[in-house]
């Protein structure tokens, strides 16, 4: 996403550096000042903008007429506590074989190359046509993508512009929640 014309105007003097990483980001004076996080608890020290929920599905190559036999694609090891690791649907139970990898964009690229089977979050089979996704006996999680920033940050003009931006043309467009420390607004 191109964000320098949407700060020009509003801060000219800052720049904006995008990195995306499996990691949770660590916030403070040596980490970072805003990050958008997949979780259903958002730390309460941080202010806190929801912008979208979200639930994942199993997810197939749309090129393959049978799904039996393939393998199971996973996180590794490292993100085995998330909700999406740990369910155990019979889908899931009759893979032979797993991939691993450390990321669900990693997921979706291996599925859509036709390289097995897993969960990935609804929005990312909606926008993405060598994907398709298909009903489970059992429920699946579900979770919120967050916008994260320290409190200090409340009155900067580069943390509202950059957090308008994002509840305005966040696809699909939802109503955003704003929370800190324990209160919505």
């Amino acid at each position: 996403m191109n964000l320098d014309p949407i700060f020009s105007g509003t801060a000219p003097r800052h720049s904006i550096y995008h990195r995306a990483s499996p990691s949770l980001a660590r916030f403070g004076p040596d980490g970072v000042d805003i990050a958008i996080r997949a979780t259903n608890n958002p730390d309460d020290s941080l202010i806190g903008i929801r912008l979208q929920n979200f639930e994942f599905v199993l997810t197939y190559p749309s090129s393959r007429q049978e799904i039996t036999g393939l393998p199971w694609v996973r996180l590794n090891e490292q993100h085995q506590g998330l909700p999406s690791e740990r369910w155990n649907g019979a889908e899931k139970a009759t893979c032979r074989s797993r991939i691993a990898t450390d990321s669900y964009l990693s997921v979706m690229q291996l599925i859509s190359a036709g390289n097995g089977i897993g969960l990935v979050p609804d929005f990312v089979v909606r926008s993405n046509p060598l994907l398709g996704s298909q009903k489970t006996e059992t429920s699946l999680p579900q979770w919120s993508l967050w916008l994260l920033y320290q409190p200090q940050l409340r009155k900067s003009p580069l943390a509202r512009t950059f957090s308008d931006y994002l509840k305005e043309n966040w696809l699909p467009p939802v109503k955003a929640i704003s929370r800190a420390a324990n209160s919505i607004e």
